[in-house]
């Protein structure tokens, strides 16, 4: 049984580890008790695109994601912050719709949403029907006016339109899955210039 963790990278690092070091652990135990085994599917960690233009690089990460997340249907993690994360160009769309959509999306579809956006449309919304097995963690704002610049630009917004956009993004799944929405909180760590407090996400 494995479940596709999906979210922006750079922003989430903490959780990531936190998943893997700490929650993965415990229901291993809680599954192995019953004769199952549970992996996470963390895609941070790369995708051999060897010798590939940036367009075909990104077309293949997506198509990687996109065959995990069918893999793992209907089980995702979904990681939420303040990022929308980066927005693949037309000539990416173009490349992934050929390469691996089977017809399923079209280029006006996918356009101007950023990869996230893309994976969770294919997790839980494309068929919602048998997507209810999915865990949503919105992460509380940071307190983005008190930390240093390099901070707020790791975590904070990108642009108005990103905002506006995840933010829609959140209220759709708030609205689809309001019993799997999990709200938490972080503190800023100012000695290790990181993120801290995760403790409510993990217990969770």
């Amino acid at each position: 049984i494995e479940y596709f963790i999906s979210s922006t990278f750079r922003d989430m690092q903490a959780e990531r580890d936190a998943l893997h070091n700490y929650v993965l652990p415990e229901i291993k135990r809680y599954a192995n008790e019953r004769g199952e085994d549970i992996g996470f599917i963390d895609l941070r960690w790369g995708i051999n695109a060897d010798n590939k233009n940036s367009d075909e690089n990104m077309a293949k990460v997506l198509s990687v994601c996109l065959q995990d997340i069918d893999r793992c249907r209907p089980r995702m993690i979904i990681l939420l912050g303040d990022r929308y994360g980066s927005i693949p160009s037309v000539e990416t769309l173009h490349n992934f719709i050929i390469r691996s959509t089977d017809g399923i999306y079209s280029e006006t579809d996918l356009q101007n949403k950023s990869v996230t956006e893309i994976e969770i449309t294919h997790g839980v919304f494309r068929q919602q029907d048998i997507c209810d097995n999915v865990t949503i963690c919105i992460r509380e704002p940071l307190d983005y006016p008190n930390l240093p610049q390099a901070a707020q630009d790791i975590y904070g917004s990108q642009t108005k339109a990103d905002k506006e956009k995840l933010q829609k993004l959140k209220n759709a799944l708030i609205s689809a899955y309001p019993d799997n929405v999990l709200f938490y909180s972080v503190s800023w760590d100012e000695v290790n210039q990181c993120i801290c407090g995760l403790d409510s996400f993990v217990e969770q």
